[in-house]
């Protein structure tokens, strides 16, 4: 049957919605415990020339961050006053020299100044010594402060050597003196005043008589005891500064200018109350005194 009605056309289908796919991941790259592979330092110099690579500047770089800051400091000093290091092979005196001036050595003797140890004056040293040792200073380039460190450095060494031997020589001279303490007991004064009286009459020439003395046989107890027993045969006024004004051969004039002597001797026994001869001298000197001004 006919109709005027149109009819609709069908509907088309629709189309699926749009939807978002996240894309998939990539996969993750698997962990292995094997090392980065890459030329090694040593690999990297065996490139160099033999004589650069066992250069001894060479020793302290172990990798290219050293090799780097090498050559950064040394372009650093580039233009600065540098100083060479000659080869030990083939570098002479005069080349060290040169070096040590560029570090302060003086080349006159005059010039090579330096402070003396503490303690220590100018006049205290032998001058002839002392000259010397500035010349072999200069020569060899050594520098100042080093010779002052040397030379204090011995000084301190010598003293201290020196003050062991006095202490030796104080001890040695205390037992001797205590061995014949106890042999002539309260007689010990009047057995060393003899001894001293025999000792200038046998030894009449003073040098020779301090020799003897710094060598030691001044308070050795055999020496002592010898002296003491040859002056059993002197004349007992030899020993109380009388006879004829004289004091064993000396006239008061003589007698009075050794007495001086004696005293003005800062090394002799009458001045050192710890020597064993030390109240001898006393006595010598009274003695002296008496043979000066006779009553």
């Amino acid at each position: 049957m006919l109709t005027t009605e149109a009819t609709a056309p069908a509907a088309e289908p629709e189309a699926p919605a749009a939807t978002l796919k996240a894309p998939e991941a990539a996969a993750a790259p698997a962990l292995t415990t094997e090392p980065a592979t890459g030329p090694t330092w040593e690999d990297m110099t065996k490139g160099l020339p033999e004589d650069l690579r066992d250069d001894p500047s060479m020793t302290s770089i172990k990798n290219l961050e050293a090799l780097a800051k090498s050559y950064v400091s040394s372009q650093k000093m580039l233009g600065k006053d540098k100083i060479p290091i000659p080869d030990p092979k083939h570098a002479t005196q005069d080349d060290y020299l040169g070096i040590f001036k560029k570090l302060g050595a003086v080349e006159n003797v005059e010039d090579f100044k330096f402070n003396l140890p503490e303690g220590v004056a100018e006049g205290d040293l032998n001058a002839e010594t002392m000259s010397a040792l500035k010349e072999a200073a200069v020569k060899t380039g050594v520098l100042p402060w080093q010779f002052e460190q040397i030379f204090g450095a011995y000084m301190a060494k010598a003293n201290e050597g020196a003050a062991k031997t006095d202490e030796s020589i104080k001890a040695k001279q205390e037992e001797d003196s205590a061995i014949l303490k106890k042999e002539w007991g309260e007689g010990f004064n009047d057995q060393v005043g003899r001894a001293n009286v025999a000792f200038r009459e046998l030894v009449p020439d003073a040098a020779d008589r301090d020799r003897l003395v710094k060598e030691g046989l001044g308070s050795h107890p055999v020496v002592l005891k010898l002296l003491a027993n040859a002056s059993k045969y002197f004349k007992e006024d030899q020993f109380l500064g009388q006879g004829e004004g004289a004091l064993a051969g000396y006239t008061p004039e003589s007698a009075l200018q050794k007495a001086r002597e004696i005293q003005g001797n800062p090394d002799h026994p009458y001045r050192n109350e710890h020597h064993p001869n030390h109240k001898a001298a006393k006595q010598e000197v009274a003695n002296l005194y008496k043979a000066a001004y006779p009553e």
